[in-house]
């Protein structure tokens, strides 16, 4: 995972990191979602429920600008 992340803050792409029991001395870019548990069921439920948030906000926009042509073409810019 290292040299994917390293790759990805090299390109300017914002990252972010989902981590159940980080390792120390570990840094990662970007933004860091850590559940520390000592069970790996509770942060699996957060990742997954993170997951389908960021899909539902996919298929939103996805909607919004490509699906719902009929709402962007009613609206007058004059």
């Amino acid at each position: 995972m290292g040299p994917v992340l390293a790759l990805a803050q090299e390109t300017g792409l914002s990252c972010i990191t989902l981590c159940g029991r980080p390792v120390a001395g570990l840094s990662l870019p970007g933004l860091v979602i850590d559940v520390p548990d000592a069970s790996g069921a509770p942060a699996s439920l957060v990742h997954e429920l993170l997951f389908a948030a960021g899909h539902l906000v996919c298929r939103l926009v996805d909607y919004y600008l490509f699906e719902n042509v009929t709402a962007i073409q009613a609206v007058d810019p004059q």
